[in-house]
């Protein structure tokens, strides 16, 4: 009795400690960005007198490191976007392929997909610099979408492969007794029972897009073009920098993929578990 009641009072220890861990550097931030300029760095965990002038200084643009901060949260959405609708697109075919059909050197491929996923993305920035200036791809949102696409394609594919098995391969069969072809069966049976995987994918795509920060900063060198994550890195440079306006910037930009989160929830576990849980 006295074992399980310490080994429950540990859990809750631990548990309390990575929520802190978890939760209280988005308190700070969000509490610094209620602050003005000369309490910025009072200890105060609560703010008595909470003020929105940062928020109103970014959404009007009316400091320089924001002077462009609409563009380049469209140019953050913009990249997101386009990660997520090529990344479904590869992983749906390269995962379908994998799951249903045979064909000749079918575990060389799957090895080598999931081989290219251990690589560090930041192991192979400099040789991809090269390949985009010899394309002539510097500074276009296109470099930095097909960059990150290899990268979460990998994972992409693996996730709905493995999410297929839980799918009886007797639906299928069923399917070519009727007369289905393949493409029938791709978009009326299959397609439709992976949604729950596409919308992991898609989730994973758009936050890893959303928290990139390595080749935005390295492709990309106009304003103009600059995602926000990068734009913000540009808040550091100065010794005076505002922290209030670097937190308000910080915390508007993190509502996108919270929203996205909620919206999306019950497919992303469903996406997660079903293949570990179905066989």
């Amino acid at each position: 009795m006295i074992k399980h009641i310490l080994s429950t009072l540990a859990v809750y220890i631990v548990s309390i400690l990575v929520l802190i861990w978890t939760v209280f550097p988005i308190y700070w931030m969000i509490t610094v960005s209620f602050k003005t300029g000369e309490r910025l760095f009072n200890p105060e965990y609560i703010v008595t007198s909470p003020s929105v002038e940062a928020y109103l200084t970014v959404v009007t643009q009316g400091y320089f490191r924001v002077m462009y901060f609409w563009r380049q949260l469209l140019n953050s959405i913009y990249v997101a976007s386009l990660t997520v609708a090529f990344t479904l697109i590869i992983s749906i075919f390269v995962g379908y392929a994998m799951a249903r059909l045979r064909f000749r050197g079918k575990t060389a491929v799957s090895t080598l997909t999931l081989t290219t996923y251990v690589f560090p993305y930041a192991f192979l920035s400099i040789p991809y610099f090269i390949l985009m200036t010899a394309m002539g791809l510097l500074n276009t949102h296109l470099s930095v979408v097909i960059a990150q696409v290899i990268f979460v394609s990998p994972y992409a594919i693996w996730l709905l492969w493995e999410y297929s098995r839980s799918i009886p391969v007797e639906v299928d069969e069923s399917a070519i007794i009727d007369g289905a072809s393949q493409a029938v069966i791709f978009y009326r049976i299959f397609l439709p029972l992976s949604l729950p995987a596409l919308a992991a994918i898609g989730a994973y795509a758009f936050l890893f897009s959303w928290n990139q920060y390595l080749y935005p900063f390295m492709l990309l060198s106009s304003e103009t073009e600059l995602t926000l994550p990068v734009a913000m890195g540009f808040f550091l440079v100065s010794d005076e920098a505002p922290w209030n306006i670097f937190m308000a910037t910080a915390t508007i930009y993190s509502i996108p993929p919270i929203i996205f989160y909620y919206l999306f929830k019950r497919y992303l576990i469903a996406g997660l578990v079903a293949g570990a849980m179905k066989r």
